[in-house]
């Protein structure tokens, strides 16, 4: 089975330059829907902007180095209880690979990490243009077999672009992780979960908007617990504001993203 469709929305706008005001849009989400059939939308992950885009952010190592990212922390604490062996870690929808040089850049280069970005077929194609060959680095097409173990499972600005969500959420937790950590998910105390538009350099991307609960809920099964939840904010378009919503309804403009650890047995 190939692995849905991903995204690195975050790394591409993150670190756009600042635009003037009067050009900030108000609002990069529209509509809100059922389901993703009913949303429609483009295909736009295999595309040469999309392409071009995660190829750009890519360079930056410095992609989750902001303030309150947790995945280097975890992962520090975590490498010191695998012995000899490398640190595992799965990276879902992780485009280029910057997550890893991130990480790589905190733990230091003789660190012991095996990690695995899943992406698609385009993406996978385009790391074998710009990226050299590194050992410890792995992309795959289809997220491993549920008997293969990694010490952490990551998936930052991702699984609100898999129309089965809950599916994704029981094959991420059957690889019995120490930690899952969900960074950049638009989720919050809304109605109710909700299918939307997100506007990305002229197509239509459908995504989910998570009522923060039902996630939780739906994530926070067969031995995992939350642990960690912290708001998750970056800049739009290289300012300091809330996600551009305002073409939603007031209630389900979110005023922050969110960042979620669930630790199997309720402890690292």
């Amino acid at each position: 089975m190939h692995a849905p469709r991903v995204s690195a929305v975050r790394r591409v706008t993150a670190r756009a330059d600042a635009i003037p005001q009067s050009a900030v849009p108000n609002s990069i989400w529209e509509g809100l829907y059922d389901s993703f059939a009913q949303a429609g939308g483009d295909a736009a992950f295999e595309s040469a902007t999309w392409l071009d885009q995660i190829a750009s952010a890519s360079r930056t190592a410095t992609a989750h180095s902001g303030s309150g990212y947790i995945l280097s922390i975890v992962a520090a604490v975590l490498a010191n209880r695998t012995g000899t062996a490398p640190l595992r870690v799965l990276d879902f929808g992780g485009g280029l690979g910057p997550t890893y040089f991130a990480l790589m850049e905190h733990l230091g280069q003789t660190a012991r990490i095996d990690f695995h970005v899943v992406e698609n077929a385009a993406v996978c194609r385009r790391t074998r243009e710009v990226l050299p060959s590194d050992s410890r680095l792995t992309f795959r097409e289809t997220l491993p077999a549920a008997d293969e173990h990694f010490d952490i499972v990551h998936a930052g600005s991702s699984i609100q672009y898999v129309d089965d969500w809950r599916g994704l959420l029981g094959r991420l937790r059957a690889f019995g992780s120490g930690a899952m950590i969900f960074a950049d998910l638009p989720a919050g105390k809304i109605p109710a979960t909700t299918a939307t538009l997100q506007h990305y350099y002229g197509s239509r991307i459908p995504c989910w908007l998570f009522r923060l609960d039902e996630f939780c809920a739906a994530a926070a099964r067969d031995g995992y617990v939350l642990t960690y939840q912290a708001p998750f904010r970056r800049p739009y378009f290289g300012r300091d504001i809330p996600p551009p919503m305002s073409a939603l309804p007031a209630a389900y403009r979110l005023s922050d993203f969110q960042q979620l650890m669930f630790v199997r047995g309720a402890r690292l």
